[in-house]
């Protein structure tokens, strides 16, 4: 696992809502929608979705007709983006092994096996938007039909 569970339904939950933009039309989408269809637990998703909404990432919209929507656009949103508001991400720029002091000048015993590795997930997570995930998960169900 790369990231927390909760970054996983977060991350499921926000193609969810995106999908749903797209594909039926709708601007916002209830947590009981997203709970039902995702599997993930509603008081869950519930605080998941309050915590990505103070995180400025959603916004949400009480009473008839109301839900929770995108207040920034999801081709901006990336996976770093989500995944910095429920996990400590520092542990990608952290020595894999715990040295406090591992560095290039003074490497442990694993920092150049691990090094590029930390750098590309880093670097995949903070340059894939949440619309070329969605884009990606649509043209892989166009191929299996």
């Amino acid at each position: 696992m790369l990231y927390s569970q909760t970054s996983q339904y977060a991350i499921r939950a926000l193609i969810r809502l995106y999908r749903d933009m797209v594909e039926k039309g709708v601007r916002s989408v209830s947590i009981a929608e997203i709970s039902e269809e995702e599997g993930i637990p509603r008081a869950y998703l519930a605080r998941i979705f309050h915590m990505l909404a103070r995180a400025k990432i959603l916004t949400s919209q009480k009473g008839l007709g109301g839900g929770f929507k995108f207040r920034i656009p999801p081709e901006q949103i990336t996976l770093w983006d989500i995944v910095k508001v429920f996990d400590n991400v520092d542990v990608y720029d952290e020595c894999v092994i715990g040295w406090e002091k591992c560095s290039d000048e003074k490497p442990c015993p694993l920092h150049e096996k691990f090094k590029p590795l930390r750098e590309g997930l880093k670097d995949f997570l903070m340059k894939t938007t949440l619309t070329q995930v969605v884009e990606v998960a649509i043209s892989k169900e166009r191929n299996r039909k």
